[in-house]
């Protein structure tokens, strides 16, 4: 009886934690949603399902149509991918000041890394990422693609 009351404790133990680490259920990125959003110098936010893109006040010094585009593009075959790639339009667009991306992913927290594309080329490289919940939390200074995955 103690054996069966200490098993049942550890399995819901494990349980919870498995649903703590990520709260409320994130709905994954859906390949084919976009959206298209003019942002200026104020500032403002991007949303595409449950990622939201942050442009801070300043970022920009005039009225932009900012366009996100997540897609079924293939990650590349060296990564494991926890989420869609995700197309910034214009590509190249710089800003002034960092963004913020939070895209939502299903994998490893632990190895959960943001891949941002380079500025010039198409080699991805990781980004200083945070996670917060389901979400990896990530700074750009322009647009190009990303997606979260790890290169483990």
């Amino acid at each position: 009886m103690q054996l069966r009351r200490i098993a049942t404790l550890v399995l819901l133990l494990a349980l919870s934690g498995c649903t703590a680490s990520h709260g409320v259920p994130i709905e994954p990125l859906e390949p084919g949603t976009s959206t298209e959003t003019l942002i200026g110098a104020a500032g403002g936010t991007v949303s595409v399902g449950e990622m939201d893109i942050l442009i801070p006040p300043g970022a920009l010094d005039a009225d932009t149509t900012v366009r996100v585009v997540v897609s079924s593009d293939a990650i590349p075959s060296t990564f494991t991918g926890y989420s869609p790639v995700v197309h910034f339009e214009p590509e190249g667009l710089s800003f002034a000041a960092p963004i913020e991306v939070r895209i939502p992913f299903m994998g490893d927290a632990d190895l959960a890394t943001i891949f941002w594309s380079q500025h010039e080329g198409d080699a991805y490289v990781p980004r200083p990422t945070r996670i917060e919940g389901g979400y990896a939390v990530a700074e750009s200074t322009h647009f190009s693609s990303a997606f979260v995955g790890t290169a483990c």
